[in-house]
């Protein structure tokens, strides 16, 4: 009927002991969220900027593509094969270009898009 007590000693222990195991894994909790967000968030920010540097790398690609070509295409041997309709000459030089300049495709089309010829195929 009686409740035995405790000496004080026991109860310090068991108190600080709580106190000690709650303040444990609050931190941890809170540690692991704060890590997880910074991991996170960093990885973001190297996905975002590998993606802009990507963007650039193609932009310039692009722009060395669009020179090539608008050099290409003013050449006195596709135009003089254009006014004279030699689909055979035009096949031959846009094979050349495509080799010369490591393109993948390449194709010559008329003012409404029509291709006329293609170099791949």
């Amino acid at each position: 009927m009686f409740r035995k007590a405790k000496s004080i000693k026991t109860r310090l222990t068991l108190t600080f002991s709580f106190v000690i195991f709650v303040s444990v894994c609050l931190f941890s909790i809170l540690g692991t969220i704060m890590i997880g967000n910074t991991i996170v968030k960093q990885a973001q920010d190297k996905v975002r900027l590998d993606l802009n540097t990507a963007h650039e790398i193609f932009l310039s690609e692009s722009d060395n593509i669009k020179d090539l070509i608008r050099l290409k295409a003013q050449s006195v041997s596709i135009i003089e094969a254009i006014k004279t309709e030699n689909k055979d000459k035009l096949y031959k030089t846009l094979r050349n270009i495509i080799e010369s300049e490591s393109l993948d495709i390449c194709s010559i089309t008329n003012e409404k898009g029509i291709v006329i010829v293609r170099g791949t195929n």
